[in-house]
């Protein structure tokens, strides 16, 4: 059974968290907050220097630093967040709907046997089934996906969230 904790990976541009970051993070904090669980941010870098205060809205924060996260590979991300999936069973892993996310979210669903759902732009929770609302079609269309998997991959459409207040 998944726990109450709700997962946020975090991307990094030219030395700064992404905002789709951030927003993922608020998307989890509004769920933490219905559940009575965690968010857990896991920032993977090279970077010693990037800031972490714009990560207000996590509980925790993983930090991995390693100089050959230099560059973009989804190898590592993958690894990370696989082995995470399985040590904090986290009841979903949200990762901003950008180039990154789209990329490693359905790699990761795949690999982990749970659903992925993109453009995310607000969740709830009926009893224990979480319900998401996305968009198809540039926006044109709404949909409601209720998941009852014990972990699912979110992709969070940017701008869906407000951040959290510092």
């Amino acid at each position: 059974m998944s726990s109450p904790d709700w997962m946020a990976y975090v991307e990094t541009s030219r030395g700064a968290v992404a905002d789709t970051s951030i927003e993922a993070i608020a998307a989890a904090r509004e769920m933490a907050s219905r559940t009575g669980g965690q968010v857990i941010a896991v920032l993977l870098t090279d970077d010693p220097d990037v800031p972490t205060e714009p990560l207000v809205g996590a509980d925790r924060v993983l930090l991995i630093h390693d100089p050959r996260l230099a560059g973009y590979a989804p190898e590592p991300i993958l690894a990370v967040l696989m082995h995470l999936a399985a040590t904090e069973n986290p009841r979903a892993i949200l990762l901003g709907s950008t180039s990154v996310g789209l990329d490693v979210g359905p790699l990761l669903g795949a690999k982990l046997n749970s659903p992925v759902v993109n453009a995310c732009q607000e969740l709830s929770l009926d009893g224990s089934t979480l319900v998401v609302t996305s968009s198809i079609y540039g926006g044109k269309l709404l949909v409601e996906t209720e998941i009852t998997a014990e972990l699912a991959i979110l992709l969070v459409l940017p701008s869906a969230f407000q951040p959290v207040d510092q």
